[in-house]
């Protein structure tokens, strides 16, 4: 009887949980389904299971991996599974996040490594200005600013001309209203996030 309930509990516990909101500014993805026997599934999605769930013995029916710079998203699942799985796995590669904000926090760091911005600005958790040691000056999260409201174009041209040199112009790609300095006071016109042209 102990040996059922814990294959029970393996088997809810390895399913994912409803899918609790989309991801702003997830990019579209080429979806491939792939076919799997329970052992290779359990092999290839082993990875992506939180360590609680591995602890517990959990058996894995579906996953989604995808890989934005490539904008691609692989699901696996096993042949004739049940749709609502396949469905679960497609929501994931459209952005579907749970509410541990795992995907979201994907995109905010791949954005952020790649210098990207949002369309809108992150409202809870402004960007703030960070000195390296040498004395540059950075932003320490692209993926907090969002759009430049068209009134304020011109004057983001003018911020981030200020950085120009002789080998290199830039522009803003993006805007924060209350985007903080080294100290933390937030700026009276806001921040722009500027790039190189």
């Amino acid at each position: 009887m102990k040996k059922l309930i814990f294959i029970l509990t393996s088997l809810v516990l390895s399913s994912c949980s409803t899918i609790s909101y989309q991801v702003e500014d997830w990019p579209e993805l080429t979806i491939t389904v792939h076919d799997k026997s329970i052992a290779e599934l359990n092999a290839t999605c082993w990875s992506s299971l939180p360590v609680v769930k591995k602890m517990l013995g959990a058996v894995v029916f579906g996953c989604a991996m995808y890989d934005l710079d490539k904008k691609t998203c692989d699901i696996y699942i096993m042949p004739n599974s049940p749709r609502f799985i396949l469905d679960h796995e497609i929501e994931h590669c459209m952005g579907g996040d749970h509410a541990d904000g795992s995907e979201e926090k994907v995109l905010s760091n791949w954005l952020d490594l790649h210098d990207k911005t949002r369309k809108n600005f992150n409202k809870d958790s402004p960007p703030k200005m960070i000195e390296e040691p040498k004395g540059h000056f950075y932003w320490d999260h692209s993926s907090k600013f969002g759009f430049i409201p068209e009134e304020l174009v011109s004057d983001s041209k003018t911020i981030c001309q200020k950085l120009d040199t002789s080998e290199r112009s830039y522009k803003a790609i993006g805007y924060h209203p209350t985007a903080q300095d080294l100290k933390g006071k937030t700026f009276v016109s806001g921040g722009y996030f500027c790039v190189p042209n």
